[in-house]
């Protein structure tokens, strides 16, 4: 009889150890997996990082050639600082995808970039070289060599800022799918832990049933502990004061628990590190965001407001503020908006044009809106906006023009009383 039970406890204590064993294999596979996820989820995060400077770069390089185009000739050093760095993160892109961060898909993208981005900076260059030799000899023909070159150079900048965001958006929806396999996994992870406790429960209730009383009471201590553990106490261990099977599965539990507590901490500091870094990027966006409303001084209460890209409302809204503190700041008499870059006049884009009119009139400013073509004037007839209230011109020249006439006008009148 002692025989037997023994031969039964040894063979359900193998069976268990093995179970055990088996479980932690893959417990330890699924971590492996687990931890390569979350670093390339990390990689995949810093590389739509960079991508997004992308477009913020092509913005400021944007803004340096309308600068320099109206005068600032200081901007011509930023163009190339800013110029490089988007030539590294470029870089930086390509190199995440030599090493398998990123899918080898996403290289069509980055050439398109590179070709688009050579043919911005070669319009760049001739708008300099334009606005040089005007300023050197002007003429009706340099200045008409510097708006087309201008508007060349704005157009790609337009083109190059799309293609960027088109990157950015490619490599988000990598990243969210990435982290849609993460949760996946980790829900795997925790089957394969509930597996591992009904299947310990169903051995060691197998195990009471075939030994004697004598191994009872360290069987009913080996079950609570198991219990306990499955009902989420990770820090539940087994006194383990016997050198039989039943001591040796005790030591088994107590590893697994171990090895199951520290990687559950390392997922904890993990999960943290990651809405950290979500947290980052929500607050980098929303600096892009700033920045890329650029209000420009181009005389004594003469500012200019280029609107350029996408209009939503968030946007909206700091296009809103960014005006009405820049009029207040540097009272002016006369905001020349100019919407040349925006890439559909839709119906929240007319909402905020008649916004920033009325609240800019109410400041004591005039709004001149600049670059106006055939489609967005059918936009604002089709939206029934009241258009005598617009003052419309074809061009960003044309509306500097007229601002200096009503500065001319405003200070003879200033000089009359």
């Amino acid at each position: 009889m002692f025989s037997q039970l023994r031969t039964r406890l040894l063979l359900s204590t193998i069976i268990t150890v093995g179970i055990v064993l088996v479980t932690l294999a893959f417990i330890f596979f699924f971590q492996l997996r687990f931890v390569e996820h979350v670093t390339n989820i990390g990689y995949v995060r810093g590389a739509a990082i960079t991508a997004r400077e992308l477009s913020l770069y092509t913005q400021y390089n944007a803004h340096n050639t309308n600068a320099y185009a109206l005068g600032h000739r200081e901007h011509r050093a930023e163009f190339d600082v800013h110029a490089a760095a988007f030539m590294a993160n470029l870089a930086q892109i390509e190199r995440d995808i030599a090493s398998g961060v990123l899918d080898e898909d996403e290289q069509e993208q980055i050439d398109l970039l590179r070709a688009t981005r050579v043919e911005f900076d070669r319009s760049a260059q001739a708008l300099f070289v334009a606005v040089d030799t005007n300023l050197a000899t002007p003429s009706a023909a340099n200045q008409a060599a510097v708006e087309a070159a201008w508007q060349e150079t704005d157009r790609l900048a337009d083109q190059l800022d799309g293609e960027s965001q088109e990157l950015t958006s490619r490599i988000n929806d990598d990243f969210t799918r990435m982290r849609g396999q993460m949760e996946s996994l980790s829900q795997q992870i925790a089957a394969t832990e509930l597996a591992i406790a009904v299947v310990l429960v169903a051995m060691l209730l197998a195990v009471q049933g075939m030994a004697s009383q004598a191994v009872g009471a360290p069987l009913q201590a080996l079950l609570a502990g198991v219990h306990s553990f499955a009902a989420g106490n990770l820090g539940t261990r087994i006194t383990v004061k016997r050198g039989d099977e039943i001591g040796r599965l005790g030591g088994a539990f107590n590893r697994m628990a171990t090895h199951l507590q520290q990687q559950r901490q390392v997922l904890e500091t993990q999960n943290r590190e990651l809405q950290q870094s979500l947290q980052t990027q929500q607050q980098l966006f929303s600096t892009v965001q700033q920045l890329s409303v650029p209000l420009l001084p181009i005389g004594n209460g003469v500012v200019v407001l280029p609107i350029v890209g996408h209009v939503d409302t968030a946007r909206a809204e700091t296009i809103l503020h960014t005006l009405l503190q820049g009029v207040a700041q540097q009272r002016a008499f006369c905001v020349i908006l100019d919407v040349t870059g925006i890439a559909l006049m839709n119906a929240d884009v007319l909402r905020l044009l008649i916004q920033m009119l009325e609240a800019t009139e109410l400041l004591g400013a005039k709004v001149l809106l600049a670059g106006m073509n055939g489609t967005m004037a059918q936009s604002i007839v089709a939206q029934d906006v009241p258009v005598n209230r617009l003052r419309t011109y074809r061009d960003l020249g044309s509306a500097i023009e007229a601002a200096r006439s009503l500065q001319s006008l405003r200070n003879g009148t200033a000089i009359a009383r």
